[in-house]
């Protein structure tokens, strides 16, 4: 049996039902909005995709001025959410960077991205050492720090809640008439005419779904739905399987922790944390309210295989890297948990291009190529950096399937498809 509409989104995570989302709210030359379905594998609610888990990092705090710039759409956007659904989707308090000025992760080094939010002439403070850090945050032991780092505060921080955005973009695609192909596994994508359009997608229940426009986020899946383009992940690409835990906060210092990230050796020094917002895992935040989340951003587990990735468990050593890291860098009594809360302890899995950096754009008909695919757009290889640009990323999709093109194009360049090592031929 062969449905038709007129945009069909193939991944139901956040990314997915954003687009999904702003499609809907789309009108044609007629004047009438655009039909939408969207397909997802799994329930929507589900713990497989990379929408799972509870909080994800929002700050402003980038090297390259084009992220700095898209993220502050993605606020004002994330905030016309919270007006329009009446939920709370950012926790907002303090972000601070802290580390060495000259260590180097994705998003740049401190130095740098001081460099570009004085350039774009976003405020911040600058903390020149472990004792003005300590200053402005009481919880930290400038003791626990070498003596050359530093610090960046910034205000446009915020904790986004996962599962209160999951719902508003999926309550807002269902009340303007989105239909849900839900445990809807997509085998196949076919073409009717040569050049493209219409895409039909073929569904493992033998239902096809057809429509002039198709727009894809497909998560660590990204090759089970790459195939039917003739392309693959390139070599380079790789799932990582990330670990965190919980930690329950102690009473003295919990009011005033902000959203942080240290900046240490890029191998095995990076770690992150948050401030309590009452989100988390059931089990734990029933007994501890105040609990939060800490993780490591690195790992000894990657891998290009899909089932081996899921079925990776949290690494204990490194939580234990986690627990040494809190124990040294943080008073006593900020933590009333030495180590992780039992039972809090999983693993997330980033899709990692080569170079570490996003990809969203038109689909390329061949590797490196700057000849498109009609009508198709696809985000994938979110690389953990992703949630942040929700909002944001739903309307850019939707803008290059059925526009060919969007108002952001100079600054989604970096991101291409068709950059070097992005994909290889299937």
């Amino acid at each position: 049996m062969t449905q038709n509409f007129d945009v069909v989104v193939v991944g139901g995570g956040t990314i997915g039902l954003s687009a999904a989302y702003h499609a809907s709210c789309r009108k044609n030359q007629q004047g009438t909005n655009y039909s939408v379905a969207l397909v997802e594998q799994f329930d929507l609610d589900n713990n497989q995709n990379s929408s799972k888990g509870y909080e994800r990092m929002y700050r402003i705090l980038y090297a390259p001025e084009n992220r700095a710039r898209l993220v502050e759409s993605a606020y004002a956007m994330w905030h016309q959410m919270e007006s329009y659904t009446g939920t709370q989707i950012l926790a907002e308090h303090p972000m601070l960077f802290f580390g060495k000025p000259t260590s180097s992760t994705f998003e740049g080094s401190l130095q740098a991205i001081a460099n570009t939010m004085d350039a774009l002439g976003i405020p911040y403070d600058y903390l020149d050492s472990p004792s003005a850090i300590a200053k402005e945050f009481n919880m930290f032991n400038p003791d626990g720090m070498p003596s050359d780092y530093a610090g960046l505060r910034q205000n446009m921080g915020a904790t986004i809640l996962v599962q209160p955005s999951f719902k508003a973009f999926e309550g807002l695609a269902s009340d303007n008439g989105v239909s849900f192909f839900r445990n809807s596994e997509a085998t196949s994508i076919s073409r009717k005419g040569t050049e493209g359009p219409p895409y039909v997608v073929n569904l493992a229940d033998g239902t096809q779904v057809q429509a002039q426009y198709l727009i894809m986020a497909p998560g660590i899946w990204l090759n089970e739905i790459l195939k039917s383009f003739d392309l693959k992940a390139a070599s380079s690409w790789s799932i990582w399987t990330m670990t965190l835990g919980y930690f329950n906060t102690g009473s003295a210092f919990r009011d005033n922790l902000p959203v942080w990230y240290e900046f240490g050796d890029p191998d095995n020094g990076l770690f992150y944390g948050f401030q309590p917002t009452g989100q988390g895992p059931e089990n734990i935040i029933s007994e501890y309210p105040y609990a939060v989340k800490v993780s490591a951003d690195f790992t000894n587990n990657k891998t290009n295989n899909v089932t081996t990735a899921l079925n990776t468990p949290p690494d204990p050593a490194i939580l234990s890297d986690i627990t040494n890291r809190l124990n040294k860098l943080f008073q006593p009594g900020t933590f009333s948990s030495t180590t992780a809360l039992s039972g809090s302890a999983a693993a997330c899995n980033y899709s990692m291009n080569g170079d570490g950096d996003m990809v969203i754009g038109m689909v390329p008909k061949t590797p490196e190529s700057t000849s498109y695919w009609p009508n198709a757009s696809i985000f994938c290889m979110a690389s953990g950096r992703g949630f942040k640009f929700t909002p944001l990323w739903g309307r850019v999709l939707v803008d290059l399937a059925i526009d060919g093109e969007t108002s952001y194009q100079n600054d989604i360049g970096p991101f291409s498809p068709s950059r070097p090592g992005v994909f290889e031929t299937a």
